[in-house]
C-alpha cells in the first residue's frame, strides 16, 4: 500500500505513532530508574552489612551468649548432681582446697623391736658368737630359740695396737676393729680417738669400747639426749647412768662423720650429773650414725670393768663389756638396761576427701543388691539408701590406684550425713 502523506489519515495514525512512541520511552525509563534506585538500595543494605552491627546488636549479641553459657553450667550442675544421686565413684581433688603437700615434722620412736624405748634383757648369739665373736658380739632382745629374737645391737672392743687379741701381724682383730671406727668416725688424717678428759683438757685412747645399733633401728639418727645407758658397777651392786651432753650445750662438734656429743655420766630425766664442780665425761656418741664409743679407761674407773691389753692373747674385753650392759638388766635404784628413741624428718602430703550428704550413699558391693534387676538387697534402702565407708583410694589420672588409706572403723553414710576424711601420705 501506497502511503500518501498529504492524507489526513496519514497524519492521525502518524500522531498515534508517534505519541505511543514517547510513552514507551517514558516507561523505560520509569523502569531503569525503578531499577537504579533497587541497585542503591541494595548497595546500601551491603554497604550496611560490612560495616557490622551497631552498639545495640552487640549488647543484646553479649546477653544472648550469656544466657546460653549460664544455662549450659546449670545443665552440667544437675547432670553433676544426677550423677551423685545414682552413685559416685571418683571424685578429684581440687589442689588449692583439698591438698596440702611437703608437711615435714620430726618423729621420734623407740628404738628397740616393737617400738619399744626400753631394752632389759640382753642375750647374746651363740652361732655368732662362735664365728665372728673375735671381732664383735650381736646382742638380741630375748634368747636366740625364741621366734622373736631379734638383733639390737653389736658391741665391740678394739685396739690401736692390735693388744687384747690373739696375733702379732697387722690381722688383728682388735686392731681390725680400731681401725675400721677410726676410718668410719674421725676425720681423714686423724689416726686416734680422743676424749673429753673430766676435769678438763683432752685426752688421746688407744683403745675403745664401741656399740653400733643396728642400721634399720635408728631409721635416720639416733635421737640425742633421749637416749640413756646403764652399767653395772663394781660386783654389780651400784649402776651407773650415761647420757650425752647434747641438752646441756649448743655447741655441737661437726665431723666427717655429722653430729658429735660428748658421753656424761647423768640421765634423762635429770640431766647430765656433775662430780664436785666439773662434769665427768666418758667418750663420744655419733647420732647420725648409731655409733657410741666409750673410754676403756674412764669405764674401768667407773664400773671396774677390768680391760686387759696382753699382746698375742685373747683377753675377750668385748665380753666384759657385754657384762656390764647385761648386769644393769636388773633394776638398781630406778636405773634399768639401755633406753633410746630414734628420729628421723617424715614428709607428708593430707589429702582432705569431703563426702557431700548426696554422694556416695551406694556401694558396689555384690551384696548390696539382688537379682537380675539389681533391686536393693534391703528393701528399706529404696529412696533412702545407706553405706559404710571403709577404705579411701588415691589414684592417679589414669584411673591407677596409688595407695589405700583404712579407716579405723566403718564410717556410716546416708543423704543426712556429710564427712570429711583428711588422709596423711608419708614418705
Amino acid at each position: 500500500m501506497a502511503r500518501f502523506e498529504d492524507d489526513p489519515r496519514f497524519d492521525e495514525e502518524e500522531g498515534r505513532s508517534r505519541y505511543g512512541q514517547k510513552a514507551s520511552r517514558a516507561a523505560r525509563a520509569e523502569a531503569a530508574s525503578s531499577a537504579a534506585q533497587g541497585r542503591g538500595s541494595r548497595r546500601a543494605a551491603r554497604a550496611s552489612a560490612a560495616a557490622g552491627p551497631g552498639p545495640a546488636n552487640i549488647q543484646k549479641l553479649v546477653e544472648v551468649e550469656a544466657r546460653r553459657r549460664v544455662r549450659e553450667i546449670e545443665n552440667e550442675r544437675k547432670k553433676a548432681k544426677s550423677l551423685a544421686k545414682n552413685g559416685r565413684i571418683y571424685t578429684r581433688f581440687d589442689p588449692a582446697e583439698d591438698v596440702i603437700a611437703n608437711q615435714k615434722e620430726k618423729v621420734s620412736r623407740g628404738l628397740w623391736s616393737d617400738g619399744s624405748g626400753t631394752l632389759k634383757t640382753f642375750h647374746q648369739n651363740t652361732v655368732q658368737s662362735a664365728s665372728t665373736g673375735q671381732y664383735y658380739y650381736d646382742v638380741q632382745n630375748t634368747a636366740q630359740a625364741e621366734a622373736d629374737s631379734k638383733v639390737q645391737f653389736a658391741l665391740a672392743y678394739g685396739h690401736k695396737d692390735g693388744k687384747g687379741s690373739l696375733g702379732t701381724n697387722e690381722d688383728t682383730a682388735t686392731k681390725a676393729i680400731y681401725s675400721q671406727y677410726r676410718n668410719l668416725v674421725l676425720s681423714p688424717g686423724d689416726t686416734q680417738f680422743t676424749f673429753k678428759a673430766s676435769g678438763g683438757g683432752s685426752k688421746n685412747s688407744d683403745d675403745i669400747y664401741a656399740i653400733t645399733v643396728q642400721r634399720a633401728r635408728i631409721r635416720e639418727k639416733l635421737d640425742p639426749g633421749n637416749w640413756e645407758i646403764n652399767l653395772s658397777g663394781s660386783g654389780g651392786t651400784k649402776t651407773q647412768r650415761f647420757i650425752d651432753d647434747s641438752g646441756a650445750t649448743t655447741d655441737s662438734s661437726v665431723n666427717a662423720a655429722g653430729r658429735v656429743f660428748n658421753i656424761c655420766s647423768g640421765s634423762i630425766a635429770d640431766g647430765v650429773f656433775a662430780s664436785g664442780s666439773a662434769e665427768q665425761y666418758f667418750g663420744l656418741v655419733y647420732p647420725d650414725l648409731g655409733i657410741i664409743v666409750f673410754d676403756p679407761d674412764a669405764l674401768d674407773k667407773s664400773c671396774s670393768l677390768g680391760t686387759q691389753r696382753a699382746t698375742n692373747t685373747d683377753n675377750d674385753n668385748a665380753q666384759k663389756f657385754f657384762n656390764v650392759i647385761s648386769g644393769s638388766g636388773v633394776t638398781n635404784a630406778g636405773a634399768f638396761g639401755f633406753v633410746a628413741r630414734n628420729e628421723e624428718e617424715v614428709t607428708s602430703t593430707h589429702f582432705f576427701v569431703r563426702v557431700k550428704n548426696s554422694e556416695y550413699n551406694f556401694s558396689n558391693n555384690p551384696t548390696y543388691t539382688s537379682g537380675s534387676f539389681g533391686d536393693f538387697y534391703n528393701v528399706d534402702f529404696f529412696k533412702d539408701p545407706k553405706s559404710y565407708i571403709t577404705t579411701v583410694g588415691l589414684y592417679s589420672d589414669a584411673n591407677e590406684l596409688l595407695a589405700v588409706a583404712k579407716l579405723s572403723k566403718p564410717l556410716f553414710k546416708n543423704f543426712n550425713r556429710e564427712a570429711l576424711v583428711k588422709v596423711k601420705l608419708d614418705y
